[in-house]
Parts: C-alpha cells; structure tokens; sequence
C-alpha cells in the first residue's frame, strides 16, 4: 500500500513523464506493453505518494523536482476518463547570490565543519549492536586464550564455518548437524555437518524456511525441525 512521501520507483516516474506529455492511459498502456488498469494502479500510488488531487497537480510536482523538463503539457481526452490538463506554468531563474554573500556563507560552511572537526569525540568505535546475537567485544576487552591442560576433557576443534547463535542441533550417525540460527546478517537456513572422526565441517542442503530460535528431534535417520521463528 503506498503512502504519502515514498519515493517514487522507477515505473512511477517514467508513467508520470509520460502523463506530462499530454498522451492517454490507453496509450501509455500501449507504450509500455502494460494493461490499462495497470497503468491506473500505478497513477493511483504516484498520487498517494505526491499527495496529488490531479494528474494536473501530479505534473507540476513532477516538473518542480525536475523529473519533467517541458515548456507546457496538456491533455485532449481520448474517452479512457482522463481529465484535461493545462499547461504547465513556467518558473523564472532566482538570480544568482553576489559575489560578498557567497564568500560569507562558504566562510560560515568552513568554521562549522573546523568546529565539528575539533569538538568530534575521538572514542573507538564500538561493534555494532545485532539483533539476536550478543555484541562483539573489542579485541581489548577479549578474555585471554588459556591453554587447556593436558589432562582436561576438553579439545578445540575445527570452528563451525558459520557463526550464529539459536541453531538446532541434532546428532546422527556420527555426524553432527548445525541448522538454521541467527547469523549477525540475520535469520539462516544454512545447514552444516561435523565429522568428528575427520574434524571437519561440510555443508549440506539449506532448511527451506530460514529460522531463528529452533531446537531438532531425530527419529530414527530422520532430523525434525519443528516452529523456530522467521526474520
């Protein structure tokens, strides 16, 4: 649904170039191969964006922002419900500023930004924050590798390939599965396999639905993934 102040995409403004021509829907319809509904839908969101009454008002926005460079536009009624629109009026130059105003303002131009320039706080820059995942620290705020002693049942394997927290994890068969998650560019469906008797990482077919906030079932040889939540 379109609504007042969107941007206008690139069919709108080529329609709305079109409209100031003077030529029909049923002819811009023609033009571009498209149905005469079509053409009317998209008018109908330009208005809406524009917050124009008219095709009239519409072209004189269009032609205020610089979309539409014409001398005069107007439209002779070709039965299709089109109203007629006059000519568009014409807009007269502002005379250029003189020369002792353009040199105040890029004097001002120059102090404000040496005043920003001075007064800008020189912290570091923080990790952005993600949504779902917990923030990355800075490298100074990193707690240390400790080696692990030689009698402690713990080992560091090879890194699962893609980092993400909320994944389901399912074991079978020797293999251990990875799937879906929350990746700091959002919800995944990526489904990656441990070998633990090769200490490797391989990737398997992507879950269909990407999802966050998932937990896996295995029945037999076969891995359910059930609910979660999407982007």
């Amino acid at each position: 649904m379109a609504e007042y102040g969107e941007d206008l995409t690139e069919r709108e403004i080529e329609i709305l170039r079109m409209v100031a021509t003077g030529i029909t829907n049923r002819e811009i319809a023609y033009e571009l191969s498209i149905s005469v509904n079509t053409v009317k839908v998209h008018l109908r969101n330009t208005f809406t964006k524009l917050g124009a009454e008219s095709r009239n008002e519409a072209t004189m926005i269009a032609v205020r922002e610089g979309w539409v460079v014409v001398e005069g536009v107007e439209e002779t009624g070709r039965g299709d419900g089109d109203t007629d629109i006059p000519p568009a009026p014409s807009f007269a130059p502002e005379p250029p500023l003189p020369w002792p105003k353009r040199v105040v303002l890029v004097a001002a131009l120059l102090l404000a930004i040496g005043g920003v320039a001075v007064t800008w706080p020189r912290s570091e820059p923080q990790p952005a924050a993600r949504p779902g995942l917990p923030p990355v620290p800075a490298p100074e705020q990193q707690a240390p590798l400790v080696a692990t002693a030689e009698n402690s049942s713990w080992h560091e394997q090879a890194q699962m390939p893609t980092r993400r927290a909320y994944l389901a994890l399912a074991a079978v068969e020797g293999y251990i599965y990875a799937i879906a998650g929350q990746t700091p560019e959002g919800t995944t469906g990526a489904v990656e396999i441990y070998d633990p008797e090769e200490d490797i990482w391989t990737r398997g077919d992507d879950k269909p639905t990407p999802s966050t906030y998932v937990s896996a079932a295995v029945v037999g040889t076969d891995i359910f993934v059930p609910g979660g939540c999407d982007a």
